[in-house]
């Protein structure tokens, strides 16, 4: 055990990884660090009753541990043709999905690429539900009537992103989604009567926000106090780098816990970040979930040296 190593996996500027591998110096245990864009798988070969994985120049019985921070595993597919890049890409992530599979039946492996591009908010909310959680009411659709009627129920809702903000440019101009938006009567009015599917949700009165980030079977839960401010009050990642929120440590009902551990279980999710928000009525309301997700400032907020605890997990 003494001369295996751990692979981490991340990105040049995430500074959750440095942290992690400080602890790694501090314990003169050995790890590789393996950034974006390498070509790190060097042999996979299937026979009859037994396979063979090299990664980063490494047999699998070499490693003792890997960690997807920041990062997945690659293959060098790669073209000069646009167009061509794209169905490659889409060839690698189905190799991917059975070394992975493999992977964890081999070695302590936390976190998924797989997971990150594979995630959906609706098949989480759903999840959600089935595990005991209350969720806020939610609303997909493309037509301007239904859109009228909820907002009618609900009297206040919001509108985000199905999966990634958007992103992209026209000439010189970049347009950017701006997160959770509080939707209102005028945006209704300017609708056209069938648009493209938009997510909507209920907006709920809330006493504070709560990010929880997983992992394996440990929970670290933070209380956000974004509601005292308007920059933050529908959603905190509205930052409002003049005036922070104040963020706390805090306790997660039993019932709730076991519920969130259910989530995970049928998610099969090893680490993430949870978002709650808890109403004025001290329910717990079920947001998403981030398969990868932010843990330092977690971490820092509450002292809870999340980077120690993790280190010694991929150490043993």
């Amino acid at each position: 055990m003494e001369n295996k190593i751990s692979l981490l996996f991340s990105e040049e500027s995430d500074l959750t990884t440095d942290y992690v591998i400080d602890w790694f110096l501090s314990k003169r245990k050995p790890y590789k660090i393996t950034l974006n864009n390498f070509n790190i798988i060097n042999k996979y070969v299937i026979k009859n009753k037994k396979s063979k994985l090299k990664i980063d120049g490494f047999n699998i019985n070499d490693i003792n541990s890997i960690w997807f921070r920041r990062g997945k595993l690659n293959l060098y597919l790669t073209s000069s043709f646009k167009n061509l890049n794209k169905f490659l890409k889409e060839e690698e992530n189905v190799l991917l999905k059975p070394i992975e599979k493999e992977l964890k039946k081999k070695i302590n492996l936390v976190g998924s690429y797989l997971n990150e591009i594979e995630n959906n908010k609706l098949e989480v909310l759903i999840a959600a539900k089935f595990a005991g959680l209350k969720i806020p009411n939610t609303l997909i659709t493309s037509n301007k009537k239904e859109l009228q009627k909820f907002y009618d129920k609900n009297k206040s809702i919001i509108t985000k992103d199905f999966y990634h903000p958007v992103s992209f440019k026209i000439k010189e101009k970049m347009y950017n989604s701006a997160g959770t938006i509080l939707v209102n009567q005028k945006m209704i009015n300017n609708c056209q009567e069938n648009f493209v599917p938009m997510f909507l949700q209920k907006r709920i009165d809330k006493k504070y926000e709560i990010r929880i980030f997983h992992y394996k079977k440990k929970l670290f839960p933070m209380a956000i106090f974004s509601q005292n401010d308007k920059q933050t009050s529908v959603d905190y990642r509205n930052y409002n780098d003049e005036r922070p929120n104040r963020n706390i440590p805090v306790i997660i009902p039993k019932k709730i816990e076991n519920k969130i551990h259910k989530l995970l279980k049928k998610l099969k999710l090893s680490t993430c970040s949870i978002d709650f928000i808890v109403s004025k009525n001290n329910e717990y309301t079920f947001l998403e979930v981030n398969p990868m997700g932010q843990l330092d400032w977690v971490s820092q907020n509450c002292n809870y040296y999340i980077e120690k605890y993790i280190a010694e997990d991929l150490m043993v």
